[in-house]
């Protein structure tokens, strides 16, 4: 029975490991993710378990900022492709409903990795003073925890560790031409997840998250050659903002 119940998520993870290059690919894997989340409503903890972490891979591209789903989409005659990719990350979609399912009944943590972290977050984890001042930060509030060898490590529910590989892959893509920038000023600034924006973050209430994302927006806008608005992630990031975090 056990095997039986591994089977989607085995025959998922095949095609989000096949190559995804070709025309119509990306559509075809978007689908077959829809159709075990469809499949699988009764065990959502087994598709967050096996196949969750490699479709951020492929959506984020990890170690490979080309090879990931956000950027393939861009190429041309990616239509169908890219309108399937923000179907499926929408955030009134099936993957960020079972999400939010999935979180309601605390059904998984990840461990967000240190290293994918900034320099000066991951200096803060080193000492109990800087962790108590993580805690003082919405994105680590009550989510720095010790593990059983007693390193302190950062545990998330699905939806935050999304929003973590979220805030990684823009503020990573959006680097070389932000450190351009910084170097001709003659500045020295961390550009990983939590950097200069999560940095602000980390230091200003809730509410000033929204202006922030916005003015990030129009920053990465003005060091991108005018290309920035083109990219699904811009639409995704202004979704994302307008569901959960509307303007009142």
């Amino acid at each position: 029975m056990a095997g039986r119940d591994r089977e989607p998520f085995v025959a998922l993870n095949r095609v989000l490991d096949s190559p995804h290059t070709a025309t119509g690919s990306i559509r075809k894997a978007c689908a077959a993710v829809e159709d075990c989340l469809a499949s699988n409503r009764d065990n959502l903890r087994g598709f967050f378990d096996k196949c969750f972490p490699n479709l951020l891979k492929r959506i984020f591209g990890y170690d490979d900022f080309e090879a990931a789903w956000l950027n393939i989409v861009t190429k041309p005659g990616k239509e169908e492709d890219v309108r399937a990719l923000v179907n499926l990350l929408h955030p009134r979609g099936r993957l960020l409903g079972a999400m939010h399912c999935a979180d309601a009944d605390a059904l998984i943590k990840f461990i967000f990795p240190l290293e994918r972290l900034p320099a000066h977050t991951q200096e803060l984890l080193k000492t109990p003073s800087g962790r108590a001042e993580l805690s003082r930060w919405p994105q680590y509030a009550g989510n720095v925890v010790p593990d059983g060898a007693g390193r302190p490590q950062v545990y998330l529910n699905v939806f935050e560790y999304f929003m973590f590989w979220n805030a990684f892959f823009v503020l990573r893509g959006s680097g070389g031409a932000m450190r351009a920038q910084n170097g001709a000023r003659g500045g020295n600034t961390d550009w990983g997840l939590g950097g200069a924006l999560g940095m602000q973050w980390g230091k200003t209430a809730i509410t000033d998250i929204r202006r922030m994302g916005s003015t990030f927006i129009h920053g990465w806008q003005g060091s991108s050659s005018g290309s920035f608005h083109t990219h699904p992630y811009f639409h995704l990031l202004r979704l994302y903002l307008e569901h959960y975090l509307p303007r009142t």
